[in-house]
């Protein structure tokens, strides 16, 4: 999509591709492997495009929030990994 999307963007005098990755691209977890190397590899993959694209009017922003053990979290980490989940906390 990004090779498609390229010549338009170029052609525009402002533009951007914003991309949201995770704080786990950078300190892992050892409970989401596959989940932290697919973000390590869109970090790096950003990179080598902001370095391809410099001097064109196109910016490479990465959004990296960092995680944050959730409801939601909890109920994923329990669908991808039955055997360790963790304990609910008390209300």
């Amino acid at each position: 999509m990004t090779v498609a999307l390229l010549p338009a963007l170029k052609a525009k005098p402002n533009a951007a591709i914003i991309t949201t990755t995770s704080g786990l691209a950078f300190v892992p977890r050892n409970n989401f492997p596959t989940y932290c190397a697919s973000k390590v590899f869109l970090h790096s993959w950003l990179q080598s495009l902001r370095v391809q694209l410099r001097g064109s009017s196109v910016n490479v922003l990465e959004l990296a929030p960092p995680y944050v053990q959730t409801e939601l979290a909890r109920i994923s980490l329990a669908i991808l990994m039955p055997c360790r989940l963790p304990p609910t906390s008390p209300k």
